[in-house]
């Protein structure tokens, strides 16, 4: 058996920006600070925890308490939801991802995963929006702040799960800059995503094989078998 753990913002759904718009919203009305940079992938760590961290470092010169970490993150996940119930579509998947999944997850030959730099909260939330099952391995942004150990936290999750010790192949399938850069820390097999076209915002950056969507299955899954680490 097989191990496809994926990603979830631009890899399997987009929220119309409205994961951002919380996420800045609850660092001004919880802790009063703003504007922010968005510029993610200028973080050390492109998680939400790990975001967090930094910029509340930087503006209060000191780590946060417990206390303060749970308002944001509750006060993110109630403006999210707020948001999403003025939507009809707030969430919408990229082309063929939920075929691809449940197929994958009926061959008997892979076994699903998520790891996401999202809270979980709000990561579950989007897929449940979105219709896709959200009750399996996973690693979240509660999990730990760096994309890597998320991966492996999923990865070490489906193991159990499954009662292996290891798996024929690990692939991760994500969308942006960090999820390459965890694959090579990792040496793990990468597929990117980039139904806006741009592979070579990917592929510049070492990975391999780069699929705009799932829309065409068997190009999907021809280029998950023979996907190899980014180099």
């Amino acid at each position: 058996m097989k191990l496809a753990i994926f990603d979830i913002d631009g890899t399997l759904l987009r929220s119309h920006g409205m994961g951002n718009k919380a996420y800045l919203g609850a660092f001004h009305q919880e802790l009063g600070i703003g504007p922010i940079n968005t510029n993610w992938h200028e973080y050390n760590s492109s998680t939400d925890s790990g975001i967090y961290d930094e910029i509340f470092e930087a503006h209060y010169g000191r780590r946060g308490t417990s206390e303060e970490y749970e308002r944001l993150r509750s006060r993110y996940f109630s403006i999210f939801r707020d948001l999403c119930s003025q939507r009809s579509d707030p969430v919408v998947l990229v082309p063929g991802a939920m075929r691809f999944m449940e197929a994958l997850r009926a061959s008997g030959q892979w076994a699903i995963g998520i790891a996401s730099g999202n809270w979980r909260t709000i990561g579950e939330y989007k897929l449940q929006l979105g219709g896709i099952e959200h009750r399996v391995p996973s690693g979240y942004a509660d999990d730990g702040v760096e994309r890597h150990d998320l991966i492996e936290t999923a990865h070490q999750r489906a193991k159990e799960l499954h009662q292996r010790t290891s798996f024929d192949k690990v692939v991760y399938i994500g969308d942006g800059p960090w999820d390459v850069k965890a694959c090579k820390r990792l040496n793990l097999p990468f597929l990117g995503v980039r139904d806006d076209g741009l592979h070579d915002s990917l592929k510049s950056r070492g990975a391999h094989n780069v699929i705009t969507n799932y829309a065409d299955h068997s190009h999907a899954l021809e280029m998950l078998e023979s996907a190899t680490p980014p180099m």
